[in-house]
């Protein structure tokens, strides 16, 4: 593919020294697309920045079809050989129009013929032909629905009934294409439905099969109980589990080929009434998670402004908050993406480590081995570090030495479970670091949750009741401001959201904040003086997307407490 274009923004753009850009081109000169990935994968230019300068240089937006869940239904999409021939596919229908990610989106006599077999007109956008193959991969997977694949496995010659705990029985089940190609269709769902967790859940009669999408639990099918055990012993194999153990919790991973990706899964198994019951947390795409820009991670104006002046402190501790599955390490990597550069040696402890930055050293804490949180943070300490990331303040020791760390010259980011910002610095405390530590150590807190986000493909207008207004806000009409729903459609299963929102609470400590904490002072204290600094509530982040028409009042009124009392 041969793009002028691009190379004229590029040089315009000045993001790429000349001497090094001139050496790409020379290298690439026969093929830019070549050229624009190796500027992304050598990360010389951020991938946003660079799709969008190709972007503009083709005059078609790029757009991620792993990232961009498909909703087409089965009957709007190419079929399946044409789709992989042509290195297209077909993501979403708006307007009798359906927008197709394809790989050569300027070949106009490939676009008018993607028009004759789908029957109707086409928008094309740009996705790389690696990221179309993975996304084919994924929603074209599923040749059999789940009721076809439950009765092949039953109808095979497994005898289920007289399946023994014996190693060689359970490996000749492990070894059945029928059982292997259930379990792939399960994990593949969901990967078509954005799914960020698997359940498979024991039952007295059958076992049910769930998935989490967007936060909320969805019933996928009935499985027989027959096919529970056949299926946790798959499972159990893929994790390198003890097969044999049913009476214990085990914990495991596993990885499957999506494509030209590689997908990371962390596995939980526990004993109930009725059997073992499981749940697949889906990590992510190696090499395919993108690390969001501070710029994009929806903050305030406000907030991000104080973000960055917290990250440019040398020291300190900064700490983000919030329940499990609410996006803190999302948020935290792109608080490190915003450090990470050659001046700085950073590196993080994790357990897991989900992802990976480049220019950054990553350790995986593992508690088999007594490799802890806190004995990895000694031994770091001795690395001469700038910045350091612990994946989660677990206990005294690791809290005490993280406070240390940044009295000693380091700034450090980390999470705490706890429900507001203000209780993250009590919690300090409680685990039982000196308040006259944590004062002058804590730069600032961040608490966040993620709210649904209003369905783009049903969005619709609506007038709240008064008596709705009033209950959050002073002084509105109903008139004067404009709110919006999901009314409910096939893209977003009915619910009227699909994706989600964050919402967050920032808290920058202040010299009056640091006396109250050292004199161990009360939350209310704490509260009170963050609300003299401009301090705003996650509750009021809600209501303000909200209005801006990204979330609901009543995500709002779920999912965030009201504001803290006066």
């Amino acid at each position: 593919m041969i793009n002028e274009r691009f190379i004229e923004l590029l040089k315009k753009s000045e993001l790429i020294k000349p001497l090094a850009l001139e050496e790409l081109i020379n290298l690439h000169q026969d093929n830019q697309l070549k050229l624009l990935q190796d500027i992304i994968e050598k990360s010389l230019i951020d991938k946003d920045t660079a799709t969008d300068l190709w972007g503009k240089a083709i005059g078609i937006a790029y757009v991620d079809p792993l990232l961009v869940a498909v909703s087409c239904y089965k009957d709007e999409m190419l079929p399946h050989e044409i789709a992989k021939k042509a290195n297209a596919i077909c993501l979403y229908k708006i307007n009798n129009v359906i927008s197709v990610a394809m790989g050569d989106p300027t070949n106009i006599s490939l676009v008018r013929s993607i028009e004759k077999i789908l029957g109707i007109p086409v928008s094309p956008l740009f996705s790389f032909p690696h990221e179309i193959d993975a996304a084919i991969a994924i929603y074209y997977s599923q040749s059999k629905s789940f009721n076809d694949a439950l009765t092949e496995v039953l109808d095979k010659s497994l005898d289920l009934r007289k399946l023994s705990d014996s190693k060689a029985d359970a490996m000749s089940l492990v070894r059945s294409t029928s059982l292997i190609e259930l379990f792939n269709s399960i994990v593949y769902h969901a990967f078509q439905e954005r799914a960020s967790d698997i359940h498979i859940e024991a039952g007295q009669n059958n076992s049910l099969l769930r998935i989490r999408i967007d936060g909320m639990m969805r019933n996928v099918i009935e499985i027989p109980s027959l096919i529970h055990q056949a299926l946790i012993i798959r499972l159990k194999v893929v994790s390198d589990l003890n097969i044999v153990q049913k009476r214990l919790p085990q914990d495991g991973r596993f990885s499957m080929n999506i494509g030209d990706y590689v997908s990371n899964f962390r596995v939980s198994t526990l004993p109930g009434l009725h059997g073992e019951r499981a749940v697949i947390r889906i990590l992510g795409v190696t090499g395919k998670k993108d690390f969001l820009e501070l710029d994009n991670m929806w903050f305030a104006k406000s907030t991000r402004k104080r973000i960055e002046r917290i990250l440019s402190t040398p020291n300190g501790v900064f700490i983000v908050t919030g329940p499990t599955g609410s996006g803190k390490t999302t948020t935290l990597y792109s608080a490190l993406n915003f450090l990470n550069s050659p001046i700085r040696n950073i590196l993080t402890i994790e357990d897991p480590v989900e992802y990976q930055l480049d220019g950054v050293s990553h350790i995986q804490v593992r508690s088999e081995i007594d490799l802890t949180f806190a004995k990895i943070l000694r031994s770091v300490l001795r690395q001469d570090p700038d910045v350091i990331l612990v994946g989660e303040i677990r206990d005294k020791e690791t809290a005490q030495i993280a406070i240390e760390s940044a009295l000693t010259g380091h700034f450090v980011l980390t999470t705490l479970h706890t429900n507001n910002a203000v209780q993250a610095v009590i919690r300090l405390t409680e685990i039982g670091v000196e308040p006259h530590m944590v004062a002058p150590s804590l730069v600032g807190v961040l608490a966040q949750r993620l709210v649904g986000k209003i369905c783009d493909q049903c969005k619709m207008i609506y007038h709240p009741e008064q008596e709705t207004l009033l209950k959050y806000f002073t002084d509105i009409g109903s008139g004067l401001v404009t709110f919006y729903r999901g009314k409910g459609c096939a893209a977003c299963g009915n619910t009227g959201y699909r994706g989600r929102v964050p919402v967050h609470e920032l808290i920058e400590i202040s010299e009056a904040m640091r006396t109250i904490i050292s004199a161990s002072g009360k939350q209310s204290e704490l509260e009170t003086e963050a609300r003299n600094i401009g301090f705003k509530s996650m509750r009021y982040d809600a209501l303000a997307k909200a209005i801006l028409g990204e979330t609901t009042i009543d995500e709002t009124e779920r999912m965030t407490v009201p504001e803290y009392s006066e």
